[in-house]
C-alpha cells in the first residue's frame, strides 16, 4: 500500500492503486478507532443461554415483625426434617424449638411450571405438611406472636449439583392474599473476582382473589427452560494488537492480490533516516563505510550507477560478485547450495583418486607387455 510505482504502470493503474491505499489506510484508521473505544474499565459481557431440565430453589418465610432468627425449619418434598448446619444458620426441627420464627423450604422445579403453596398462619401448632395431587404446601409458620405479614425471601438456587447464592429477593404478603412469584434466573462470572452470581429476577403480582381465612396463595413460576450465562470479559492489549495486526494483514492480502508484491527492502527505518540523520557522526560513518566494503568496487555501485558508466578498470566479474553478496546476505538461504558445494568437492577429490589408480594399472599392464615381447 506504501511502495512505489513500477514505471511500466498506466497513469489509469496508477491512480486506481492510490485510491485503492486511500481508501484501506482510511479502512484501518476507523478500525482502529473502533477498537479504541472499545476499551474500557468495564467488561464486555458475553450471553449464552443454557437450557435446564430441573431447578432448586429456597424460599424462607418469616414474619415482618421476625428480628433475631435462633433457628430455622428446613422442609423438604419428601415430609422429612433435616438437621443442616448451612451458611451460619441452623435448620432444626420445630418440634425440638417452637421458637422457630423461619420456615425454609426446598423444592424442585421441573422445566417450566407453576407451583402452589398453600401458607397456613396460625398462633400455636407444629408444622404440618398437606399433601394433595397439585402439590400444594402448607407451612406452618410457629412465632408465638401472631402476625398477619409474611415475608417471603428467595434465596438460594441450584442447578443439578451446583448450587449458587442469590440477592435477597424479598416480598411481602398480607393475611388472605393470592400472589403469584415469577423469576428467570440470570448467573454471573465474574472474571475478576473468580465467582459467579446468581440474581433470580424475580417479580411478584398480586391476584384481584381473596384466599381463605389465615391462608395465603402463592404460586411460584419459572418463566423459562433456559438460564441466562452471563460472561464478564475485561478487554486485554494483546487481544486489541492482534485484531488490528490481523486486520492490517487481511487488507495487506488483498492489495496484493490485486497489484502484485512490493519490492523487498533489506534496509529498513534505521539504516536510512535514524542512523544517517539522527545520529551522531561516528556511528552514520561506521554503516556507510561497512556497507561500502561490501557493496562498492572499482566496478560501480550495482544497479544506482549504469554498467556502460562503470571506470576501465572494473569488471564484469566484481560486479556480479556483489549482486550475489547481496542476495546471499539479505535474500536468498544458500545453504542446501553450500552442501552442494561440500559434495561437488568430495566428488572431485573421489574422481582424482580414481584416475591415479587408473593411471597406474595402466602402466603397470603396459609394463608386462614390454616384458612379453622381450621374451
Amino acid at each position: 500500500m506504501f511502495r512505489r510505482n513500477k514505471p511500466t504502470e498506466s497513469f489509469c493503474l496508477i491512480l486506481f492503486k492510490k485510491l485503492c491505499s486511500l481508501t484501506f489506510i482510511i479502512f484501518i484508521i476507523l478500525y482502529t478507532i473502533n477498537q479504541f473505544s472499545d476499551i474500557s474499565v468495564y467488561p464486555k459481557v458475553d450471553i449464552s443461554n443454557h437450557f435446564i431440565n430441573d431447578c432448586n430453589i429456597t424460599i424462607e418465610f418469616c414474619n415482618a415483625n421476625s428480628i433475631n432468627v435462633t433457628s430455622c425449619q428446613f422442609l423438604v418434598v419428601d415430609d422429612q426434617y433435616n438437621f443442616i448446619n448451612y451458611g451460619g444458620c441452623f435448620y432444626k426441627n420445630s418440634i425440638d424449638n417452637i421458637r422457630t420464627t423461619c420456615a425454609k423450604y426446598e423444592f424442585v422445579q421441573p422445566f417450566v411450571g407453576l407451583i402452589w403453596l398453600n401458607i397456613s398462619i396460625e398462633q400455636t401448632g407444629q408444622p404440618t405438611l398437606l399433601n394433595n395431587s397439585n402439590a400444594i404446601l402448607n407451612i406452618l409458620n410457629s412465632t408465638g406472636a401472631y402476625s398477619e405479614i409474611l415475608s417471603i425471601y428467595l434465596k438460594r438456587v441450584g442447578f443439578g449439583e451446583s448450587y449458587y447464592n442469590s440477592t435477597y429477593n424479598s416480598f411481602f404478603l398480607a393475611n388472605r392474599q393470592v400472589a403469584i412469584i415469577d423469576y428467570s434466573p440470570i448467573i454471573t462470572e465474574r472474571e475478576i473476582l473468580g465467582k459467579s452470581y446468581i440474581d433470580l429476577n424475580a417479580h411478584m403480582n398480586i391476584l384481584p382473589l381473596s384466599s381463605s381465612q389465615n391462608t395465603i396463595q402463592l404460586g411460584i413460576n419459572r418463566r423459562s427452560p433456559t438460564i441466562q450465562y452471563q460472561k464478564e470479559v475485561y478487554p486485554r492489549s494483546n487481544s486489541f494488537i492482534s485484531k488490528i495486526g490481523g486486520f492490517f494483514s487481511f487488507l495487506s492480502g488483498v492489495f496484493i492480490l490485486l497489484f502484485g508484491t512490493s519490492r523487498i527492502a533489506p534496509w529498513g527505518f534505521m539504516q536510512k533516516y535514524i542512523i544517517l540523520y539522527m545520529t551522531c557522526m561516528i556511528c552514520r560513518k561506521s554503516l556507510i563505510k561497512n556497507v561500502a566494503k561490501k557493496y562498492v568496487s572499482t566496478a560501480g555501485i550495482p544497479f544506482v550507477e549504469k554498467v556502460s558508466e562503470m571506470p576501465a578498470s572494473g569488471t564484469l566479474e566484481d560486479r556480479v560478485q556483489i549482486i550475489e553478496t547481496l542476495l546471499k546476505e539479505y535474500y536468498l538461504d544458500v545453504g542446501f547450495l553450500e552442501i552442494l558445494k561440500k559434495e561437488k568437492t568430495m566428488y572431485h577429490k573421489t574422481s582424482q583418486e580414481k584416475d591415479l589408480i587408473y593411471t597406474s594399472i595402466d602402466i603397470d599392464d603396459d609394463d608386462d607387455m614390454k616384458d612379453k615381447c622381450l621374451e
